[in-house]
């Protein structure tokens, strides 16, 4: 696949993502951020979101797997997924965590189990689209490393 494809590939995912409702007006804004000068922003952004997406759910994963949960260690990282994805614009993560957020205020196991899975869910749709083996991080990769050849 060649570069021209990969950025096209790119643009018509998270356009989609936008379309579908799960990216919302703060992407938009982001892209608004992106000019000559730092013409990779908006991917390297996204790529960085998504790594580090995978992360926390990770983290949230073995947390919630304890004998004993710590509602405060899960709500910690919780918040933590909250401010990167309402940063990068995935609104219906950040809605899914503020949710989280208040089944653990509560020590409501049952609510904060049915929003991990969200989260998971939401994970794997803005990660991993349609289980394709080209993920979207994956693209992300691709084309930052085409762009840096380009330089």
């Amino acid at each position: 696949m060649d570069f021209k494809q990969l950025q096209i590939g790119w643009v018509k995912y998270m356009n989609k993502l936008v379309e579908d409702g799960i990216l919302d007006e703060q992407y938009k804004q982001l892209q608004q951020l992106q000019d000559e000068s730092t013409p990779n922003f908006v991917l390297e952004v996204v790529s960085l979101f998504f790594d580090d997406s995978q992360k926390i759910i990770y983290e949230l994963e073995r947390a919630l797997a304890q004998p004993i949960v710590d509602y405060k260690i899960i709500d910690a990282y919780v918040h933590q997924l909250k401010g990167s994805s309402s940063s990068v614009g995935a609104g219906k993560v950040k809605e899914v965590c503020v949710k989280f957020r208040e089944s653990c205020e509560n020590q409501n196991k049952e609510g904060w189990s049915n929003r991990y899975w969200q989260l998971v869910d939401l994970s794997q749709q803005l990660c991993y689209p349609n289980n394709d083996a080209m993920s979207s991080r994956g693209v992300c990769s691709k084309v930052i490393q085409c762009m840096q050849k380009e330089e």
